[in-house]
């Protein structure tokens, strides 16, 4: 983001690209970029290449909020990495509201209708 104010932790569906233009508008946001190593280890305590959904144990700072594909709950089991790219660990989908909840993670669900994919 511009002023490095808000900061999205998006995860898709394996298949999926984001339109960021579209995301952008959808958040009401002036303006999206990824964020670069020295912001990936300041907000989220991790390196680009290693970033998934564990890593809002990790999050100081800024408020980080995570976005959702509504996809990614079709699957029975996800898996992601846990901090370290060498690694994964596979779960039950309907995991992970629950742990953004108890992380107390501020989440949104996006679908096909939002036209945010490419």
């Amino acid at each position: 983001n511009s002023n490095h104010s808000n900061y999205y932790l998006v995860v898709l569906s394996p298949n999926k690209k984001l339109n960021l233009k579209i995301l952008q508008t959808k958040l009401n946001e002036t303006r999206l970029s990824f964020a670069n190593n020295n912001e990936l280890q300041d907000k989220l305590g991790i390196y680009s290449g290693a970033v998934s959904i564990f890593n809002i144990l990790h999050i100081s700072g800024s408020k980080v909020v995570v976005i959702l594909d509504k996809d990614i709950f079709k699957f029975e089991k996800v898996g992601f990495h846990p901090n370290i790219n060498t690694e994964t660990v596979i779960f039950d989908s309907r995991c992970i509201i629950d742990i953004l909840k108890k992380m107390n993670t501020e989440f949104r669900i996006i679908n096909e209708k939002e036209k945010i994919f490419i």
